[in-house]
């Protein structure tokens, strides 16, 4: 009997979010952007980014990569911040800053999805 050769499988990828500036808990001017990145080696389906309050949350962004084409857009009180898309749905650039300014160090939550429906 011949052994049977199997196909190598693709590792999974986790999405990865990096380069975050300034570092948590650090008092930011009100004009101070949030910057990082997120990636992934097999593609991103979805990213949604929250900033935490004591009382709740507000959406910041939310996208998706529907019909081969990443969309997305930033809520009311963040369309001064800005994103870059490199890669179609691989690699992703944000610069979130808070129409107005901050007025509290705020805490992000950031949910990405790959195509593969890992989440970090």
């Amino acid at each position: 009997m011949k052994p049977s050769v199997l196909a190598p499988v693709a590792p999974k990828s986790i999405p990865v979010v990096s380069g975050l500036t300034p570092v948590n808990n650090t008092r930011l001017d009100p004009g101070t952007p949030i910057v990082f990145d997120i990636s992934d080696t097999n593609g991103l389906a979805s990213i949604t980014i929250y900033t935490l309050r004591l009382d709740g949350r507000d959406l910041v962004y939310d996208g998706s990569f529907t019909d081969g084409v990443w969309q997305g857009s930033f809520s009311t009180n963040y369309q001064s911040s800005e994103i870059v898309v490199t890669n179609t749905n691989k690699n992703f650039h944000f610069s979130i800053l808070k129409d107005g300014g901050w007025t509290i160090v705020p805490t992000l939550q950031i949910k990405a999805i790959n195509v593969s429906g890992v989440e970090a």
